[in-house]
């Protein structure tokens, strides 16, 4: 301990002074005292301040590990949400191709029925027969004319 340090010094003086020799100053003893209460002061002062630092390290310690923890967490939501988006961007891009084909399929079929409507109907005096294909497309186009264009006029929407 530091406290043995002087006391240690003040057993060496007065053993190595003869018996009959010269008594220690009573004010050097004091001072000795004084100095030794002063340094065991400073021993209680650094060892409870080391203790504090200790406890403040802890705590640090814990507040890292907790930051640490929320990071690993944040990281961990941020990969499940960079998936949902991956996965939303391959629906989005389905749903694109799904709506180009209809829209081209919608063209053909408008694209047919203009072409049907401009067209002078067949010949009835050559054949009975193309008259009635005639009149059957007729009513499959009557009939199917409605819903066409409504699917077009989504599409266009």
């Amino acid at each position: 301990m530091k406290l043995a340090a002087p006391l240690l010094m003040l057993a060496l003086l007065g053993a190595a002074a003869p018996a009959g020799a010269q008594q220690v100053d009573p004010e050097d003893l004091k001072q000795v005292e004084e100095e030794l209460k002063a340094r065991a002061e400073e021993e209680r002062r650094l060892r409870n301040e080391a203790e504090a630092r200790k406890k403040e390290v802890a705590a640090l310690r814990h507040r890292l590990i907790e930051t640490a923890n929320s990071l690993q967490e944040a990281e961990r939501k941020i990969a499940g949400l960079e998936d949902s988006i991956a996965a939303l961007e391959a629906e989005k891009a389905d749903a694109e191709a799904a709506l180009k084909l209809e829209s081209a399929n919608l063209s053909s079929v408008l694209a047919a029925l203009q072409s049907l409507e401009l067209s002078r109907p067949p010949a009835l005096l050559v054949s009975p027969e193309d008259a009635n294909e005639a009149a059957r497309a007729a009513m499959l186009l009557a009939a199917a004319a409605p819903e066409v264009e409504a699917r077009a006029a989504r599409q266009r929407a």
